[in-house]
């Protein structure tokens, strides 16, 4: 989670809280120059703006596995010829 990017936002919303969330605060501020805090927001706006999040990527995860599903069906089969 944003180890590797070259933009790290100074607020980083998660959904759940996970061990050594403020360690990584801290080396992801370390790497930027910049404060960077790793909010579980509980309520309100931040806390919807994480929900609809959430649920768009679980859209798109669907999306892709289905289609993968799908392409998988329409794949021409081949024919056994001795």
């Amino acid at each position: 989670m944003y180890l590797d990017q070259g933009y790290v936002p100074r607020t980083v919303l998660v959904p759940v809280e996970f061990p050594d969330r403020e360690v990584l605060g801290e080396m992801l501020s370390e790497r930027t120059g910049h404060r960077v805090e790793i909010l579980v927001p509980q309520r309100g706006e931040k806390r919807s703006l994480v929900i609809w999040s959430d649920r768009m990527r679980n859209s798109r995860s669907i999306s892709a596995s289905a289609s993968c599903s799908l392409r998988r069906r329409q794949s021409p089969r081949r024919s056994r010829t001795r």
